[in-house]
């Protein structure tokens, strides 16, 4: 059955049937209904597009309609609902703004109807419903001051928000609030006697408020949801200007630069601009100009230095905006010309049997010593390194006699005068280093002509008792064998005089050397 069939028959139906009861506005004898929105905005806008209708059905009926009609002509527009012997219950449907073909209405008053019958009795229960689509406006006429100052009490008392509304409809919600730099919000009061379009104001103040710009967010919205809004912004001065070096001096340097650059930065535009060094006399900046909305000031420094004399410094900037606040910045800085003293090397054995020598340091200035560097000299060839803290200098040794130097330099670039210099022929050929004299745990150092399989190294007392086993496994042509001045049974060994056995075992033969030692702790 058709849509248009099935109205036609209501009607005929509703026609037909002496009303007995007729009620605009009534609890019901049959039924009852409500809505949740009498006034919506079909605008596709996900707000308010639609509004349910919830019907209860109170007992049995014959028919049950729900219908829109045109509240000028009567005519229907539409059949929200149709049930035929309805059994008592609840029931709904939904009103969308639109006639039976699905087309949205025109803005204006349409009349929602339940109708029921039973018998004889017929009820009617109408409702007045609003399609309405256009939004009321607000909008954010002016803000003053332009720039609010909290103070305790304010200086400026409060920001006044003067905002414009038309379109206005009674019932409309209206909001404002205050988006703060933190992104927090807070609500702010909008006057109770707005009743029609007009001009109207929100106050604001904050003795506390926090430096930055504040958005003022306005919304108005009616009771079909219809909603605009506006946005406004408070510039809020509650801080001094950004101060910033762009070029830093480090807490120390070998000389000064020449000069030094600053900038200068708030919103509200900048008072005056001092400089003082060396806790002198406030000046001016050299020069200033601006980039974009920061000024930008230089200060030559060189005059202002004592050269080649070790002295401290300190330079502060002191900045005002046009609203009386002030921001402070200063540097101090420390021009050292002094070298550390030249570093003593310690002379290792005339012939070194490993590549890499480790040069021990009998002296070095511990105060100011950052890095320190050596040179090896081999010929005409000079190999340079760096050595930072704890300065263990592992020097690549050439075959023959190697020369050795060092510098030590501060860590703003002084460099000391040059160490004494040492020498070192290294020799790849088999050696066999031993300290004649063990004050404690130290090395065997055995160095092959060629590779060896093992070490083994037996030590004896002068009356030939044997001390100790210590051996070293290769595949090497260098042996480094600790003794801890213990025994094979883990006992300090006593003082005394030692007769050490080495044995070196190649994979085709075994050489033998043989060698005094003392204990003396």
């Amino acid at each position: 059955m058709t849509r248009k069939f099935i109205l036609t028959l209501v009607l005929v139906l509703f026609s037909a049937v002496a009303s007995t009861l007729y009620a605009v506005d009534s609890s019901g004898e049959l039924a009852y209904f409500w809505i949740d929105h009498p006034s919506i905005s079909p605008n596709d806008d996900g707000r308010q597009d639609s509004s349910m209708i919830g019907i209860t059905l109170l007992e049995n009926c014959d028919t049950l309609a729900v219908i829109l009609a045109d509240t000028l002509t009567d005519d229907v527009l539409d059949t929200l609902l149709f049930e035929l012997s309805p059994a008592a219950g609840d029931y709904g449907t939904v009103w969308n703004g639109k006639d039976s073909l699905g087309i949205t209405l025109d803005e204006g008053a349409y009349s929602i109807e339940l109708i029921a019958s039973s018998g004889a009795t017929r009820e009617v229960i109408r409702r007045t419903v609003i399609v309405d689509t256009t939004s009321p406006i607000i909008l954010i006429d002016r803000i003053e001051p332009g720039v609010y100052i909290p103070d305790d009490p304010p200086a400026q008392g409060s920001v006044s928000i003067y905002f414009n509304i038309t379109g206005y409809e009674e019932g409309a919600d209206i909001e404002a609030s205050l988006i703060k730099p933190d992104s927090s919000t807070e609500s702010l009061t909008v006057p109770g006697d707005i009743s029609a379009d007009g001009t109207y104001s929100v106050e604001w103040s904050d003795e506390e408020a926090s430096d930055g710009v504040h958005k003022v967010l306005l919304s108005i919205e009616d009771i079909a949801s219809n909603r605009s809004s506006d946005m406004g912004f408070i510039n809020v001065d509650a801080d001094g200007p950004t101060l910033e070096f762009l070029d830093e001096i480090p807490s120390e340097v070998f000389e000064a630069p020449e000069y030094v650059e600053g900038s200068c930065f708030d919103r509200s535009d900048i008072d005056t601009l001092l400089l003082t060094f060396n806790s002198g006399v406030p000046f001016q900046p050299d020069s200033t100009y601006w980039l974009a909305d920061t000024l930008i000031w230089h200060f030559g420094i060189t005059d202002s230095v004592v050269p080649g004399v070790d002295s401290s410094y300190s330079l502060a900037v002191r900045c005002t905006d046009i609203h009386g606040h002030t921001s402070e910045l200063d540097m101090s800085f420390k021009v050292d010309v002094t070298a550390p003293d030249a570093p003593v090397l310690v002379q290792p054995p005339q012939s070194v049997h490993d590549e890499e020598l480790t040069v021990e340091i009998d002296h070095y200035d511990t105060g100011d010593t950052d890095t320190i560097i050596t040179y090896r000299v081999f010929g005409e060839d000079t190999a340079i390194s760096v050595f930072p803290p704890p300065f263990v200098l592992k020097v690549q040794l050439m075959e023959g006699t190697n020369e050795i130097w060092a510098i030590a330099a501060d860590k703003v670039g002084n460099r000391s005068d040059p160490s004494n210099t040492i020498s070192a022929v290294y020799d790849k050929t088999q050696q066999i280093s031993i300290p004649e004299v063990f004050r404690g745990p130290d090395n065997f150092t055995i160095v092959t002509g060629r590779t060896a399989v093992r070490v083994s190294i037996e030590i004896f007392t002068i009356n030939g008792e044997h001390v100790a086993t210590l051996g070293g496994m290769g595949p090497s042509m260098t042996f480094e064998i600790p003794w801890d001045l213990t025994n094979d049974d883990g006992d300090d060994v006593l003082n005394g005089a030692y007769l050490v056995v080495i044995s070196i075992h190649y994979s085709d033969s075994k050489t033998v050397e043989k060698n005094f030692i003392a204990v003396v702790r």
